[in-house]
C-alpha cells in the first residue's frame, strides 16, 4: 500500500469514527477491512497509536498484572485481623454490660 493508499484509508476511517460515511462508502470501507490484511493491519495500528495518544502517551494494552504469592495474602490477612478487631470490641462491650458493680 503505497502513501497515498494510506492517506485515503485514514481519512475513510477518520470520517467513519466521526459518522460521515454514507452508506456505500461505509460499506466500501468494511469490505476493504475484511478482505485486506494490509489494510487492517495498517488502521489497527492507526487506531492504537489513536488510543494511545487520547490517554496520554501510556501504552493502552498494558502487561497483564502478575499476582505474586508474596502479595496475594494481603487482602485476606486485612480482612482476617479486621475480624479479630471487631471480636475483640464486640468482647469487650460485652463483658463491659454485663460484669456486676462491684
Amino acid at each position: 500500500m503505497n502513501a497515498a493508499e494510506q492517506w485515503k484509508l485514514l481519512e475513510q476511517w477518520e470520517r467513519a469514527r466521526d459518522g460521515r460515511l454514507d452508506d456505500a462508502e461505509a460499506q466500501a470501507l468494511s469490505q476493504r477491512i475484511l478482505h485486506d490484511p494490509e489494510a487492517r493491519r495498517f488502521l489497527a495500528e492507526a487506531a492504537l497509536m489513536d488510543a494511545e495518544l487520547r490517554v496520554g502517551g501510556e501504552p493502552v494494552m498494558a502487561a497483564p498484572v502478575v499476582v505474586s504469592s508474596r502479595t496475594a495474602w494481603r487482602p485476606r490477612l486485612t480482612h482476617g485481623l479486621t475480624a479479630i478487631a471487631a471480636a475483640i470490641v464486640a468482647a469487650g462491650l460485652v463483658w463491659v454490660l454485663v460484669r456486676e458493680p462491684a
